[in-house]
């Protein structure tokens, strides 16, 4: 009925919004987690290589190269993340499409049903009215006939009393 299917719809736009919000939650608590780790990796480098940097404070070319390498591969993680985020928003952007478009879709089968039953609906009304004049019609053949016959029967009888009057005379 249609209410079961309002509800079934309910329920499945209930749980695709939910699934979305999740995947972003999830998705969004991944990449909080990749940076938060990415900076522990970072702590934990600056830490673990301290006296090493300590020592070669004085060659400065050492030390640029070395925070050279470090930014170099946190904007290399950096960029991947940005193109996993700018891919997932992607994939939802497309998702919500495609959730508008079989939603469009839908309605317009939804209305194309109702239109559908509606007309059929019609149809057996015309269909029992015209079904309604056919037997009344078959019972006014009916009664005509039966008028046919007893007038056929009277005429007969009538050109039967006729013929005994003018044998008489």
């Amino acid at each position: 009925t249609k209410c079961e299917l309002e509800a079934e719809n309910q329920k499945i736009r209930t749980s695709f919004k939910g699934y979305l919000k999740e995947s972003i939650s999830r998705n969004g608590d991944k990449l909080a987690t990749k940076i938060s780790n990415l900076e522990n990796e970072l702590e934990h480098q600056k830490f673990s290589h301290a006296e090493e940097i300590k020592d070669l404070m004085n060659r400065e070319d050492f030390r640029s190269k070395v925070y050279a390498n470090i930014i170099n591969e946190l904007e290399t993680k950096l960029k991947d993340l940005r193109a996993i985020s700018r891919s997932q928003k992607e994939q939802l952007s497309d998702s919500m499409r495609q959730n508008r478009r079989l939603e469009a879709e839908k309605e317009y089968l939804e209305e194309l049903t109702q239109n559908s039953r509606k007309r059929i609906e019609d149809l057996r009304e015309k269909m029992q009215q015209k079904l309604t004049r056919i037997v009344e019609y078959e019972k006014e053949l009916n009664f005509n006939r039966r008028q046919l016959l007893a007038i056929e029967k009277r005429s007969a009888e009538l050109e039967i009393e006729r013929d005994l009057l003018r044998e008489q005379r």
